[in-house]
């Protein structure tokens, strides 16, 4: 006679919410500034960990070692809310 186990119930899991610097959320898929050094850095938030968020640079063509996938601490970037001037700036890629 054998016995069956049943497969134990997993919890869902939990929305994390982080926010950044000024306290404001910070969703998945928005644009964020964020510091390198002396220069400032945009970058896209493509997955949040529960204590950190993942951003992926979003000038990848500029010549530095910093580029790329990186985490940061929720309290080091800040969410740029996308408007018009972000639209038009990300379009010219003067960043």
């Amino acid at each position: 006679m054998t016995t069956t186990k049943k497969a134990a119930a997993r919890k869902p899991k939990k929305e994390i919410i982080h926010h950044d610097i000024i306290g404001r959320p910070i969703p998945l898929n928005s644009f964020v500034a964020f510091s390198v050094g002396s220069e400032l850095r945009l970058a896209k938030v493509i997955k949040i960990t529960p204590k950190m968020v993942r951003v992926r640079v979003v000038n990848a063509n500029v010549t530095s070692w910093y580029r790329g996938e990186h985490t940061r601490y929720p309290c080091d970037v800040a969410v740029l809310h996308e408007d018009e001037y972000l639209t038009m700036h990300l379009l010219k890629g003067d960043y």
